[in-house]
């Protein structure tokens, strides 16, 4: 009762707020069992966690309970609801989504593929067939959401997240094609002065949200040049910062090497950008699972489907060893707090059209077989 007196407070008309939560609660009995007790407030939780996952079925409830005609009126109970929670409880679990598996009974078939497919082991099959986590499951939960992505009846749900909204699996490339495409692959450059096509530039970004990381730990942050005009003023600037400490005599250690430069920066050469239209920096936290892989598996991607689209790219090391000694132009990039730069990718349209592939060394194989392994 004291709750409810509180959030009456918040809102002036408790009657008004707790209907909201009403059909709150209404949907979540369609859309997702109660994760705990606490009725509709647990259902409310849920739904500012996962806001997405079932808003055409709130708005629907929404429109029967209270009618159309009252949008304004709606707006305002939502947007409090959301509000007063958040500064009345403050609660983590809030703020922070949990994993959360839900299992549609009326589409799941218990063929028991998501069991099966759980690397973490933390699903098993319940009594009526379906899928939920062991005890104590949800804490080892890695969050790779392959339950989902494996169920073949569209029935499994994570963290909110609804199946139908997936991507469907589609044609990938013929081994030739992806091979040519390895050995064709050069590290351009020399780059035409206009920039990459827009559509182009946002394929590329969103495909990074499916590159592969570490215990699916998927902290990486990109800092995208998407003009060739802001590439520029990078180019200018880190001229004039290397230049005043190779004639200061300040130039850091780790790149005193680059102090043979300075005549040719004088000239205006563009070393560490190499006239490219665009840059991606790729960052991540230095307490990622893999953060010493991570970042390079994600720039090898980019290049790969960048080069699918007629793009050159180079991976500019140069230009990663001057961000990370120089604090005004690492900041200029945007990395969270306490992350770290590990690479550099320039790309853009190139100015050089090569006409085979060159013949490089190569490189050694061990193919190792089972009497080789017992002599040993």
């Amino acid at each position: 009762m004291r709750e409810k007196g509180r959030f009456s407070l918040c809102f002036g008309s408790c009657v008004e707020f707790w209907e909201l939560c009403g059909v709150l609660g209404a949907v979540g009995k369609e859309t997702v069992p109660k994760r705990r007790s606490g009725g509709d407030l647990d259902a409310l939780a849920f739904y500012l966690r996962y806001p997405s996952l079932t808003f055409e079925k709130i708005s629907a409830k929404i429109n029967g309970t209270f009618g159309k005609q009252e949008p304004f009126l709606l707006c305002v109970l939502v947007l409090g609801c959301i509000g007063s929670v958040f500064r009345i409880w403050k609660r983590e679990e809030f703020m922070k989504p949990t994993p959360f598996v839900y299992a549609d009974p009326r589409k799941c078939t218990a063929c028991g593929a998501c069991v099966r497919d759980c690397l973490a082991q933390i699903l098993t099959l319940g009594a009526d067939g379906v899928p939920r986590f062991v005890q104590d499951g949800e804490s080892r939960c890695f969050q790779c959401q392959h339950c989902m992505a494996v169920c073949p009846s569209g029935a499994f749900s994570f963290g909110g997240k609804d199946p139908d909204d997936s991507l469907k699996y589609g044609p990938i490339p013929e081994p030739g094609h992806f091979l040519n495409l390895l050995r064709q692959r050069r590290s351009i450059r020399a780059y035409r002065r206009e920039n990459a096509a827009s559509e182009v530039l946002e394929t590329l970004r969103r495909a990074m949200d499916f590159v592969p990381t570490g215990c699916n730990d998927h902290r990486l942050h990109f800092t995208w040049a998407d003009k060739f005009a802001v590439t520029d003023t990078f180019r200018r600037d880190t001229a004039q910062w290397l230049l005043e400490r190779i004639d200061s005599g300040t130039l850091p250690d780790s790149i005193a090497r680059f102090a043979v430069l300075k005549e040719r920066l004088a000239n205006g050469e563009d070393i560490f950008f190499r006239n490219a239209p665009h840059f991606a920096a790729v960052s991540v936290p230095p307490d990622a699972k893999d953060a010493h892989i991570d970042p390079y598996i994600a720039a090898a991607q980019l290049e790969l489907l960048a080069n699918s689209f007629g793009l050159g790219t180079c991976w500019a090391g140069m230009a990663t060893d001057l961000f990370r000694e120089s604090a005004e132009l690492l900041a200029r990039l945007g990395i969270p707090e306490g992350w770290e730069l590990r690479i550099v990718l320039l790309f853009g349209i190139p100015d050089v059209l090569y006409a085979r592939t060159p013949q490089p060394e190569p490189c050694p194989h061990r193919i190792l077989g089972l009497e080789e392994i017992s002599a040993e």
